[in-house]
């Protein structure tokens, strides 16, 4: 069984999910917690708002790349199991 293809496969899905990551802590850096209410902060309240969804939608995104990452690296680990399993119960 040949699950090197799988495996690159996942490694890639991983560094993905490890970019997605940084990417989403580094916009979590620039962003403002101090909330600007004046009128002469307008645009500042304008930015701090598209990067407040901004944040968010990268977020959501690393959810479901965590996720698949975990669940394909689980199918791997069972699929490489099975196939230890049916390899020892073979007769030699």
């Amino acid at each position: 069984m040949k699950l090197m293809p799988f495996v690159f496969g996942w490694v890639i899905l991983l560094i993905i999910t490890i970019v997605v990551g940084i990417y989403r802590q580094v916009l979590g850096s620039h962003e403002d917690e101090t909330v600007h209410l004046g009128a002469a902060e307008a645009t500042l309240l304008s930015q701090q708002q598209r990067l407040a969804k901004k944040i968010e939608s990268v977020g959501r995104w690393l959810k479901w790349l965590i996720a698949l990452t975990v669940l394909y690296g689980l199918g791997i680990l069972a699929a490489y199991l099975r196939h230890v399993w049916i390899q020892s119960a073979m007769p030699h």
